[in-house]
Order: structure tokens, then C-alpha cells, then sequence
């Protein structure tokens, strides 16, 4: 996982599940250069211990995304895999205000 993707990941758990001020400090994170983004994970080691990588916070987002990904992955797999002829013959036979 890259850099940007835990710096993603950690502003949006800060935003969902942080209070009002630590959800703010999400979308700072986000906005913020990588020298800025160094800064405020110097400044607020808390924030970064109960949201960032290896919490229950940044673990749900991550999986909630794999979870994502391979729903997708499998849906295309199954169009790959499907009898087009079959697909291109109900297409055809489908009335045109379906």
C-alpha cells in the first residue's frame, strides 16, 4: 500500500468516525501537502494511533474497499465468462421499450 493510499484512508476514517473536530481535521489532512501531512502526524500522534494504519477504523475502510473491488472484479469475470451468443440473441429478441 502506498503512502497516498494510508494518507487517504486515514483522513477518511478521521472524517467518518472522528468527533467534529478530528473529522475536520480529515479534510485538512486530505487538502494538505506531504511536508503538512508529515506535520500534523508529528503534531497528533493520538490521531494517527486510533485511526491510521493497524486500527479498527483504518482495518474497516481498507476492507470495506477490497470488499468493493472484488464484487466488481467478480462481476466482470462473470460477463467474460458468459455465453455472448446467448447475451447478443436476448438482446436482439428484447422488445425495444424494455
Amino acid at each position: 500500500m502506498t503512502q497516498q493510499e494510508k494518507d487517504r484512508i486515514f483522513a477518511q476514517a478521521l472524517q467518518r468516525w472522528g468527533g467534529g473536530w478530528a473529522s475536520a481535521m480529515g479534510l485538512a489532512y486530505l487538502k494538505a501537502d506531504g511536508r503538512n501531512r508529515g506535520r500534523m502526524r508529528q503534531a497528533f500522534p493520538d490521531l494517527l494511533e486510533k485511526y491510521g494504519p493497524g486500527s479498527d477504523f483504518f482495518c474497516t475502510i481498507q476492507q470495506e474497499e477490497d470488499a468493493r473491488e472484488k464484487g466488481c472484479l467478480e462481476a466482470w469475470r462473470n460477463v467474460a465468462n458468459a455465453d455472448t451468443s446467448q447475451l447478443m440473441r436476448e438482446m436482439i429478441n428484447r422488445p425495444l421499450n424494455q
